[in-house]
């Protein structure tokens, strides 16, 4: 029987490291996180990390904010001239 890699992220490890490569998909998330290709066990055991923290998620994309989503998408950044003038 073989026995999962020690080197797997939990709790809020895990949601930190998928929260910070959700942008790139399922399978990213789940090699940079520590679940090789395993992608169902990854999505488990964040789905269950995030619930015990009362997070609900159904996809790596409810990791992903609206921020992420409008650079990603090629959205436009709005600032101001300079720290004087609007």
């Amino acid at each position: 029987m073989n026995n999962p890699p020690t080197d797997r992220l939990k709790g809020i490890e895990l949601i930190s490291c998928a929260k910070s490569v959700a942008s790139r998909g399922l399978q990213e998330a789940t090699r940079q996180c520590g679940y090789s290709q395993d992608t169902q066990a990854f999505f488990n055991e964040l789905e269950q990390a995030c619930n015990a923290l009362g997070i609900n998620i159904s996809s790596i994309n409810d990791l992903v904010t609206d921020q992420e989503n409008l650079i990603r998408k090629g959205g436009v950044e709005v600032a101001p001239d300079s720290s004087t003038e609007l």
